[in-house]
């Protein structure tokens, strides 16, 4: 049996000594892993496209088409993001005027 070192010996002494600490902040954790640190999988399944096409961008030999098809790619956004930007109206009021139902 292999002898445990000093500072693990001290972990276990200070936890034993202080488990009410311990048992009060084991929902709080418990809260924590289940609402926000398990939904992050779904992050990570949510964006195997983007990487693909990172992955596809990276292994275009030529530079300029590299440059064309990723400005291709994300023009669609920047324009929306342009056009949101110079908007008379507030994009606040337009979706909220967008998701009433009447």
């Amino acid at each position: 049996m292999r002898r445990l070192s000093e500072n693990t010996m001290w972990v276990c002494l200070h936890i034993r000594r202080e488990w009410q600490i311990y048992l009060l902040l084991a929902p709080t954790v418990t809260w924590f892993l289940v609402f926000l640190y398990k939904p992050m999988y779904g992050l990570q399944i949510a964006f195997p496209i983007t990487i693909i096409l990172a992955l596809a961008f990276n292994e275009f030999v030529i530079p300029g088409l590299k440059k064309t098809a990723q400005t291709i790619v994300y023009l669609p956004h920047f324009i929306s993001t342009v056009i949101l930007v110079f908007s008379k109206r507030p994009a606040l009021v337009r979706f909220c005027q967008r998701s009433s139902p009447c």
